[in-house]
């Protein structure tokens, strides 16, 4: 996915064992759009299913230069986790399928983002996106004398060896909350993004939809 703010991510701890005693397949291009969730799969209702996007992702090394572009005294180590993430979610997926969610309008709208990949590296994204946190942690960001603290954290993620990338900011009154989750099953990796005002709403949501899709991605690998 040409991840929007940052990459995508997961966690790679030790995989369940399948009932048929292997690690999860790779899935194919038809195996991972058919797993994509639903509108009525996310919590609460309300929600409207964009058409699943089978555009495989390139591979892209300016990720933290458009991130960052009106960032002060970024830290290149806080670059180069960026770069290392985006291009490791990048790296030609044999399988890929991404899907938007939608709910209100206005500034209630609320929006998800799915994306379902087989690449070689998932199992590395996660421990990456640690590193994004740990290495950015506050960025100030602006332009001239109007600037805010963007703050760069690992939420707690309950889905099963899920990891998290929490950004938040706040000026003139308006906060903003990006969270994101990911986590693999096998070669197969699950990466969930979405955007408010509320941190914890941002990242109990991610949470739901990213256990829910990860629980399909399994079934549909074996």
């Amino acid at each position: 996915m040409r991840r929007t703010l940052v990459i995508t991510t997961i966690a790679a701890t030790a995989l369940g064992l399948s009932a048929c005693g292997g690690a999860p397949k790779d899935l194919s291009q038809d195996m991972a759009k058919s797993s994509m969730l639903e509108a009525g799969d996310l919590p609460d209702g309300g929600w409207e299913a964009g058409s699943v996007d089978e555009t495989k992702p390139k591979q892209d090394d300016k990720s933290a230069e458009q991130i960052f572009k009106n960032a002060k005294d970024v830290p290149q180590a806080c670059k180069d986790a960026m770069n290392a993430m985006s291009t490791m979610s990048a790296d030609n997926p044999s399988s890929y399928a991404k899907r938007s969610f939608a709910k209100g309008s206005g500034t209630d709208k609320t929006q998800v983002e799915v994306v379902v990949e087989t690449l070689g590296k998932a199992k590395d994204v996660p421990a990456q996106l640690t590193k994004v946190a740990d290495s950015c942690k506050t960025i100030k960001m602006g332009t001239g004398a109007v600037s805010i603290d963007l703050k760069m954290s690992s939420p707690k993620l309950e889905t099963k060896d899920a990891k998290g990338l929490q950004m938040s900011a706040e000026a003139m009154g308006q906060k903003m909350a990006v969270s994101m989750g990911a986590v693999n099953r096998g070669n197969n990796l699950v990466v969930v993004q979405t955007q408010g005002t509320d941190v914890d709403r941002a990242n109990k949501l991610v949470d739901t939809v990213l256990g829910k899709q990860a629980d399909k991605v399994e079934k549909a690998a074996g």
